[in-house]
């Protein structure tokens, strides 16, 4: 019983995130008629009484189905929304209060919750059947003395609004004394409840209610439903009535209106949201066909993608085994074999992969402090013609950038980036130029460099969550300030007004060119960020591997200090903007333009405490 209890927890779940979303969509659907919005509820309804679905690449839900696993009783990590804050909220506080009180006894308090609310939950819906039919047989009962009028349509004096009760061969009730002139559009409202089978709707609509009474989203999606059903049956009587009823249409439904349970209600003309249905009415204009098109093909496109869960991404443990590779590259279709597979320790491996014309790929699987890092690296021998080197651009690199995401796990956003990046080799071959890419997507740094060398072209790529990228950072700058001392490149701990007394005494004549006369390490605030490609043509060719800069890649930005401010240019960086307004130790390159200094922001770290 737990079991079912889960799948249908699961369920639940599923159907609360359509329906909110159904609950949004709703609200942009205002001016629309409302079948549409009432033809969505079917997806609610769908994800209530279907333990399964479909999958696709494109989907409205967060989450795959099945949030919560089946063998919880054993596992205290609870929920994988795929959503990190809420997973995290629910884990960290559910996981301390379910742990066995006593393992010797065997004794498990998770398992012990779920019985009990199983059991709850199986009685809830006993009472719920057991009300439903009782007012079901006692309504039957009071429809006993109703007399035919024609065809199924009956009347009584025991009732005081028309309605539809039935399954297989429904009828319609109508109370005695319906005045002549309202009687005609009163039974079309009811005879389009059978047309459109709502009488069906509404029954298993009671069914998932019933199976779902917990979740109170799902009593809200089922008022909602049943008011978004009769409005979209009162429009589709007047679009079929060729003189204007909207005002006999609002008395009969005043006068006739009743307050029901909400439970087993059958489909009555004069149901509860009285107020907004008789708005409705008043306000109804028939729709145009251009109208009517694009609504239906709204609607079928959102009522596809909420019914659909997301393709599943198969998430990989690091280090990576060989296994895993070796399958997809296969999957992937990539012509490439392993030629080393080297286990640094049990949180790191490093990977050689090769082709037949000696492309050789790199991978660096690591875990560090809990978090996984991915570097990956090509190698193009020089021997490789440029016809060779623009196939490899164009067919194998895009598919091989793939394999990050794969590996990683944020395989949607990565491609969306690492495709930008694609695209901006590709534009006027850019791939035979030094590039630089820094992206931050979501919570994971993506960093992608390429440099070309007389023995060979490589592209590194690196990915690694923000929580240890500070860190990063910090290390890298320690390397590159020793690539500094190797070109003898001096650096300078300075304040902004003692780098710009520096750049006046050291200018140089007009036709010398000196890129890295100085190297200053400054302490302050960057202000003013935004994206500049109107940069100095000297920044376009790298004559140090120290600097290595890319035009199409710069922010402008004002760096401050306590003495004074200058304009500087900044690479393109994955931090935030908030974190580059924060104090940081900004590393900066400075040399000429034209006898003019230009100040170049090479690393921002966090200073030392």
């Amino acid at each position: 019983m737990s079991s079912l209890f889960l799948i249908v927890l699961n369920m639940s779940l599923t159907a609360s995130y359509a329906a909110i979303s159904v609950i949004i969509i709703r609200f942009f659907l205002k001016k629309v008629p409302k079948i549409f919005s009432y033809a969505l509820w079917i997806v609610v309804l769908f994800r209530l009484m279907c333990p399964f679905s479909f999958k696709s690449n494109i989907s409205l839900m967060p989450v795959n189905a099945g949030v919560i696993p089946e063998n919880i009783i054993n596992e205290y990590s609870v929920m994988d929304a795929g959503i990190s804050v809420a997973d995290n909220a629910v884990n960290n506080s559910v996981h301390p209060a379910l742990m066995p009180l006593n393992t010797a006894s065997g004794f498990n308090m998770m398992e012990a919750i779920i019985e009990g609310v199983s059991i709850v939950w199986i009685m809830g819906i006993i009472i719920f059947i057991i009300y439903g039919i009782a007012s079901y047989l006692k309504l039957k009962n009071v429809l006993n003395a109703s007399t035919l009028l024609c065809d199924n349509i009956f009347e009584t004096d025991q009732i005081k609004t028309p309605f539809v009760l039935g399954i297989i061969r429904p009828k319609i009730y109508i109370p005695v004394d319906i005045p002549s002139n309202e009687l005609n559009y009163i039974i079309k409202h009811e005879q389009t409840h059978i047309k459109r089978f709502d009488h069906i709707i509404k029954l298993i609509s009671f069914f998932s209610l019933a199976l779902h009474w917990f979740n109170p989203l799902i009593w809200l999606s089922f008022f909602l439903m049943s008011k978004d059903m009769e409005m979209s049956c009162d429009e589709s009587v007047m679009r079929n009535i060729d003189e204007d009823i909207r005002i006999n249409y609002s008395n009969s439904l005043l006068s006739l209106s009743v307050k029901q349970s909400g439970l087993l209600v059958p489909l009555a003309f004069g149901e509860s949201n009285v107020k907004t249905r008789i708005k409705n009415i008043l306000s109804y204009k028939k729709p145009s066909k251009l109208i009517l098109a694009a609504s239906v093909i709204i609607v079928v496109c959102i009522a596809v993608l909420l019914s659909t869960n997301p393709v599943s991404i198969q998430q990989y443990q690091f280090p990576l085994t060989s296994e895993d590779i070796e399958s997809v590259l296969e999957e992937q279709g990539i012509d490439m074999y392993i030629r080393d597979f080297n286990t640094v320790d049990s949180m790191r491996n490093m990977v050689t992969l090769t082709n037949d014309r000696n492309i050789t790929f790199g991978i660096d699987a690591q875990v560090r402090d809990g978090y996984k890092i991915l570097n990956m690296a090509w190698y193009l021998p020089s021997r490789l013609t440029p016809d060779e080197v623009q196939e490899f651009f164009h067919n194998e690199l895009s598919k091989q950038f793939e394999l990050a995401g794969i590996f990683y796990g944020n395989k949607k956003g990565l491609d969306k980036e690492l495709g930008k990046l694609l695209e901006y080799y590709f534009k006027e071959e850019n791939y035979n130029k030094g590039a630089y890419w820094s992206k931050r997507i979501g919570n994971d740094h993506l960093r992608v460099s390429k440099s070309v060398q007389q023995v060979a072209t490589t592209i590194y790529m690196m990915i690694m969550p923000d929580e240890i990228y500070e860190d990063f950072l910090s290390s890298t700058n320690e390397a590159w300030k020793n690539t500094a001392e190797i070109e003898n490149i001096k650096i300078c701990n300075n304040t902004v007004a003692e780098m710009e007394e520096t750049a006046k005494e050291d200018i140089l004549n007009e036709n010398e060119l000196d890129y890295f006369t100085k190297h200053f390490a400054i302490k302050g605030y960057l202000k003013n960020i935004k994206e500049n490609k109107s940069v100095p043509e000297e920044l376009i060719n790298p004559i140090s591997s120290y600097f290595i800069p890319n035009k199409d890649k710069y922010l402008s930005a004002v760096l401050f200090d306590a003495t004074g401010s200058v304009d500087v240019f900044v690479e393109m960086t994955s931090l935030s903007k908030d974190e580059l307004n924060a104090e940081r130790e900004h590393n900066i390159v400075m040399f000429y333009n034209n006898g003019k200094p230009v100040y170049v922001v090479r690393f921002s770290i966090l200073p030392a405490e």
